[in-house]
């Protein structure tokens, strides 16, 4: 009940009397009961509620054909809010209509987070309807989404730690190839040599920036490294556009007792996620290998 009041007192404040009344008047409409009581506060709720839009009226009237001035209209309107106001706050007499009010809320603010499809909206809604009518729902997907986070980022851990790993593995078979070690030892002893050969007098030269000629294995080494870089960029691509495959089928046909978990507009965010993730393997491949 809160957000729905809260509305009509914002309409209140910015002087929109006209359509806070409308608003009120309106919902009362809707209420439907067959609770005796509930009849009765629909009853009281919608004659007051026609009063104040005639005393609005009244006042619009008055003013065109000059029955009254501008600070006439402005206490009659002022003295209507305070009574709408004062309608509001006293709700609470009225339990059945507030109950109505309650299911309305609530099923506004399932169908919200449900839009929304993530924990902090089923959390916010949770939070604000305790007892609603969907809590039992709200809170298996809540677990269904956590888990779902939980396989994300193991994963993503999984694929770091599988770089990582082959990145350690390519640099220590570097360090145990015989061939790049004997050229790394053959570069010092030439290193050395040149520095004994050098004149008394004669600066040092520095082994980058150009006074050593360019080793002629550093242009090789700098390839392979580049080509090392681009297959991990590759493979890391390839692997998220899978898994973005494999989320969008997730959403798409998972099912809990013959019924589908998601909604049509989640499962359709499914099928983006199957089509991004196609291109993207189809791309990277095609470069890869084009």
């Amino acid at each position: 009940m809160k957000v729905f009041v809260k509305r009509l007192e914002r309409l209140i404040s910015l002087n929109r009397l006209e359509q806070a009344v409308d608003t009120l008047l309106n919902t009362i409409s809707d209420f439907k009961t067959e609770d005796p009581s509930g009849k009765e506060e629909a009853r009281q709720l919608r004659n007051q509620t026609i009063t104040l839009s005639q005393r609005l009226y009244q006042a619009g009237d008055n003013l065109k054909k000059g029955f009254s001035t501008e600070e006439d209209v402005s206490r009659e309107r002022l003295s209507v809010s305070t009574t709408l106001l004062d309608l509001l706050s006293e709700l609470d007499r009225y339990p059945v209509f507030v109950d109505y009010i309650r299911e309305i809320e609530d099923e506004e603010a399932w169908k919200a987070a449900s839009r929304s499809n993530t924990i902090s909206a089923y959390q916010d809604y949770f939070n604000n309807f305790p007892d609603g009518k969907y809590k039992d729902q709200t809170q298996d997907l809540i677990i269904e989404l956590q888990e779902v986070e939980t396989r994300r980022s193991e994963e993503m851990k999984r694929i770091a730690a599988d770089e990582k790993r082959r990145r350690d593995q390519q640099f220590q078979q570097k360090k145990d190839d015989p061939v790049l070690r004997g050229t790394i030892e053959s570069n010092n002893i030439q290193k050395a040599t040149g520095q004994r050969d050098r004149a008394p007098n004669q600066p040092p030269r520095r082994a980058y920036g150009g006074s050593y000629e360019a080793n002629s294995q550093e242009p090789t080494q700098k390839e392979h490294w580049n080509t090392t870089y681009l297959i991990a960029v590759y493979a890391s691509t390839i692997i998220i556009a899978l898994i973005g495959i494999g989320v969008g089928i997730y959403l798409r046909v998972a099912k809990k007792d013959g019924v589908e978990r998601f909604d049509d507009a989640t499962r359709a965010q499914g099928i983006y996620m199957i089509i991004w993730g196609a291109l993207v393997w189809l791309i990277t491949f095609s470069m890869y290998y084009g």
